[in-house]
């Protein structure tokens, strides 16, 4: 089992990396967020997912291994996929954490193949098994959800690109009392 690449990205393809390792390329799945960081050429370092079918073998991969961690949490639901799983992982983690552990179905379902029966079994089986930094039924647990909800959009109809906002909103910390700040704060750092 392969857990952990190091190598140099040789071509970026449709969220999918090729990671050059000692003359061998692997075809690794990434999040939308990590393609968009990543440039051709460039030396890459990820801890690995390895998943196993009777036909095909795939590899996926993250910076962090509390993204992975995460990632095998979602996929152990039944109903989660890889792709699905990947899906979740391009949102925000604090707020998609946060709408699992507060069973936030609408939130959930924007996820593509996320139905809302599946969002609700996915919210059952990882309440209380997640590591969220806030507690659930706080004010930090909802107001930085539509704070960062708000922000998002409003970036995004000023034309940003989703994995720049993403990444900054991971980033930053949820010390913004309003969705203005968080937009300021994104424009200074741009």
């Amino acid at each position: 089992m392969i857990a952990y690449l190091s190598g140099t990205v040789h071509q970026k393809l449709e969220q999918r990396i090729i990671l050059l390792n000692s003359g061998v390329g692997y075809l690794v799945g990434v999040t939308a967020e990590l393609f968009s960081q990543l440039q051709q050429g460039a030396d890459c370092c990820l801890f690995i997912h390895t998943q196993v079918k009777e036909d095909d073998i795939c590899l996926y991969g993250f910076l962090s291994l509390e993204e992975l961690k995460f990632f095998q949490l979602l996929i152990g639901v039944s109903g989660i996929g890889c792709k699905t799983a990947l899906g979740i992982l391009n949102m925000p983690l604090d707020l998609a954490q946060s709408a699992i552990q507060n069973e936030d179905l609408a939130y959930l379902c924007r996820v593509p193949g996320l139905g809302k029966k599946t969002a609700a079994r996915l919210s059952l089986e990882l309440k209380g098994k997640l590591e969220v930094r806030f507690p659930p039924g706080s004010r930090s647990a909802s107001a930085p959800h539509s704070l960062q909800e708000e922000a998002m959009a409003a970036l995004l109809s000023l034309g940003y690109d989703k994995p720049t906002i993403i990444r900054f909103l991971n980033e930053t910390g949820t010390e913004a009392e309003t969705a203005e700040d968080l937009v300021r704060e994104f424009l200074q750092s741009a």
